[in-house]
């Protein structure tokens, strides 16, 4: 009996996941939080204010506005989108350290993270990001890669950017390498000297760009490849994108033989990380989600989650979360599925019925 149902709340709990939202790696190193969001290649980045708040340094309500293109022969793919690319998480050696790998045919893409932190300091203050791309095939490959931002924190301010050669930018500028900045800095409108979305583009082991443009988001993001900016442009897009700007990193394509690589380098930082040259790995202690321990789940837990749903009182966002409360208990429960009592199975099973009931209602099924 226990059997049967155990395997019927599978079945149940399997289709409850493939509707939720995707499962994420986290790295949690002094100031800084990252979060790597599994099955669509993107990754959010937190700085820990001084109230111990997660403040996001780019946009994260939906990380998809930002990511990493490649253009392979002229062809373009987004990692994360693109079903040529096989994609998953990884841990390394290093505690500290997480990374996404995507492989295809013909390459292998390895996106690293490190936390970092400059000028003798101990905490981190960002995370240093290092891009290898192989070359798996038997011919030579033209290979570019693009990093486009979703950023918001300047924007706030009639001056979205700065830089350490631009006091203000307020309008669509392209930076190429022939005058290379060293960094540019989105910073928070509310506590610019605290909080701010800071890129170190060149320095002691960082790759520098060919060029870096900052525009209107909407307008980058439709561009396939390359953007041309305008002097005549700032970041509206009247009347679809008002005030939303981006930033998008070009390192150009450059040939690779068989099985050669090529590694790009960045770091990204809050603004306190003001030290560009000398920028260390963090030796602060991490935790990452998976490695968390388990811990039991009381009966009285999943009652009270029964209760809270059964209530009429509620939006849409108040049951998401609950069903979010669910799923982070069953990875709990199913971590030891031989200790699962007759009432825990008994709970857990009401518990995806009402939140069948109240999906169906707002989806109109009722």
């Amino acid at each position: 009996m226990k059997y049967s149902s155990y395997k019927g709340l599978l079945a149940v709990l399997l289709l409850t996941v493939a509707l939720s939202p995707l499962a994420a790696l986290e790295v949690d190193s002094g100031r800084v939080r990252l979060i790597l969001h599994e099955g669509i290649g993107r990754f959010s980045l937190y700085t820990r204010s001084t109230s111990a708040d997660y403040i996001p340094l780019f946009v994260d309500q939906d990380p998809r506005t930002s990511g990493l293109s490649l253009v392979v022969n002229d062809k373009l793919y987004k990692l994360g989108e693109t079903s040529e690319f096989a994609e998953k998480t990884a841990k390394t050696t290093n505690p500290l350290t997480a990374r996404f790998e995507w492989t295809s045919r013909v390459l292998k893409v390895v996106q690293e993270f490190t936390p970092v932190s400059s000028g003798g300091k101990i905490d981190a203050e960002g995370v240093r990001m290092s891009i290898r791309i192989t070359n798996r095939s038997p011919s030579r490959l033209s290979v570019g890669m693009r990093l486009c931002l979703d950023t918001y924190l300047g924007e706030d301010n009639l001056s979205h950017f700065s830089s350490d050669r631009h006091k203000e930018i307020r309008r669509e500028l392209s930076v190429t390498d022939s005058d290379m900045i060293g960094y540019w800095l989105s910073p928070s409108a509310d506590s610019p000297q605290n909080i701010g979305l800071l890129c170190v583009t060149s320095g002691s082991d960082i790759t520098s760009p060919d060029k870096i443009v900052f525009a209107n988001w909407k307008r980058i993001s439709e561009a396939s490849w390359g953007y041309e900016t305008s002097t005549n442009r700032n970041f509206n897009l009247m009347p679809y994108s008002i005030n939303d700007s981006a930033v998008c990193m070009y390192y150009e394509p450059v040939d690779l033989l068989a099985q050669e690589s090529r590694e790009i380098v960045l770091v990204l930082a809050n603004v306190t990380l003001t030290d560009y040259g000398q920028v260390a790995e963090a030796t602060s202690a991490a935790v990452a989600v998976s490695e968390r321990p388990v811990e039991q789940v009381p009966a009285d837990t999943l009652q009270e989650l029964r209760t809270r749903l059964s209530s009429d009182v509620g939006t849409l966002e108040q049951i998401l979360e609950e069903l979010n409360s669910l799923i982070g208990l069953t990875d709990q429960l199913l971590a030891a599925p031989e200790q699962l009592s007759d009432e825990q199975l008994r709970l857990m099973e009401e518990i995806l019925s009402v939140i069948k009931d109240k999906s169906e209602r707002y989806s109109g099924g009722r």
